[in-house]
């Protein structure tokens, strides 16, 4: 009887360790799973601030494109103009990769146009196209405003 004994308190150690050994696998799968989620928020975070970075890099780029193609328009230089424009709709379409999906302010017809005065500078060149200053005046100003939209003073990231 004595061995019955002895065999019931070694199935309630085994019995109590395995118990203990499950809480602390659970406690174990927790704390890696608090780890993985801090993980990934740190990687969407760095991922964040890659994208605002490279928008602003982006949106640097603009305004000098769009200094330049002021300075190329004003001095009719319109070979150099019209490679200013295609920089300008490569530029925005690269804008157009990095924002964030409810964003729409760049749009297709942003670069559309830009390629559009491309077309109208080469023809320019050869003066077999008129060049509405006004237009362009407020293709510019709109561009302006796109750029300042993304990258801006009081930009709320």
């Amino acid at each position: 009887m004595s061995a019955v004994e002895w065999r019931d308190v070694v199935n309630l150690v085994g019995f109590t360790i395995t118990i203990a050994s499950l809480w602390l696998a659970y406690r174990q799968i927790r704390k890696t799973t608090a780890a993985a989620e801090a993980a990934r928020d740190a990687a969407e975070r760095m991922l964040c601030q890659n994208r605002d970075q490279y928008r602003r890099y982006v949106a640097s780029n603009l305004r000098r494109c769009l200094a330049e193609l002021r300075m190329f328009v004003d001095g009719e230089a319109w070979d150099r103009a019209a490679l200013r424009f295609e920089d300008l709709a490569e530029q925005l379409s690269q804008l157009v990769t990095v924002s964030h999906e409810n964003d729409s302010t760049v749009r297709s017809d942003d670069i559309g146009a830009a390629r559009q005065w491309a077309i109208t500078c080469r023809r320019m060149t050869f003066r077999k196209s008129k060049f509405a200053r006004t237009k362009f005046d407020d293709y510019l100003r709109l561009l302006h405003g796109t750029i300042d939209a993304f990258c801006g003073p009081f930009v709320v990231e």
